[in-house]
């Protein structure tokens, strides 16, 4: 875990209220629950990791999308279909607002885009994000230098363990290549989130204006817990991957 020490902040609390510019928050869908992170980007493009765990049930996720960080609420959201959770995820998607679902898409033809069935789904070639993830992780480590991306101090082993079980898969020919690292472990969950999180922040740098970045001062009603129906993804329609 020693790369991960170099994206240590140098104290366990770091005011960056002035220079905050937006907040996003990502949720890896897993049969018994989310995990979640919720990222800050700055002025100068550094991103901080402000908050992150694990939510047992969707109520537990707008409770968490409620929490005000330095003055501010999370903005944007991005959460993963989930399999075959998808009508759940859909559902709850549809009666939030200033979120999307996620799809890892490798056929599509540019980085990301909407889908052409569902205007809140993004796709996006996950191997590229995942690169992008991994080159902040293990080569973008001057922070002098813009963009930097940092974890708190005091940032638990669980989440480490997660960043760091992608590796190189040296099955492959290129295998020591970003694009070609592999998980080696099924705990892998805050990777997916902070992958899914570059998928969103270039989303918004794209196609939403800045002031869209924030929502109002304002909670989202937390609904009374219903059982859940579990139905099975729909196939997508041809033209997805067009």
């Amino acid at each position: 875990m020693s790369t991960l020490n170099k994206h240590k902040t140098d104290y366990e609390v770091v005011d960056i209220r002035d220079e905050l510019r937006g907040m996003f928050m990502a949720v890896d869908t897993q049969d018994n629950g989310f995990y979640w992170t919720i990222r800050a980007v700055m002025a100068n493009g550094d991103k901080h990791l402000i908050n992150h765990g694990f939510a047992d049930s969707f109520q537990e996720i707008t409770r968490q999308w409620n929490v005000e960080y330095y003055g501010k609420l999370p903005m944007l959201g991005i959460i993963d279909q989930g399999g075959h959770r998808t009508k759940e995820v859909s559902d709850w998607v549809s009666a939030m607002k200033h979120w999307w679902k996620y799809r890892g898409e490798s056929r599509i033809s540019t980085r990301q885009r909407l889908s052409r069935n569902d205007p809140l789904l993004i796709l996006a070639k996950p191997s590229l994000y995942k690169s992008d993830l991994l080159y902040y992780i293990y080569t973008a480590v001057d922070r002098t230098m813009p963009g930097y991306w940092y974890i708190p101090a005091d940032i638990d082993d669980d989440y480490c363990r997660q960043l760091i079980a992608i590796s190189p898969d040296m099955t492959k020919r290129d295998g020591q290549e970003f694009e070609n690292w592999t998980s080696h472990s099924k705990l892998d969950h805050y990777f997916d989130c902070e992958k899914m999180w570059l998928v969103l922040y270039e989303f918004a740098q794209e196609q939403l204006k800045e002031n869209e970045w924030w929502r109002p001062d304002s909670r989202v009603k937390v609904k009374a817990k219903k059982q859940q129906v579990v139905r099975k993804p729909s196939v997508p329609m041809y033209d997805e991957y067009q």
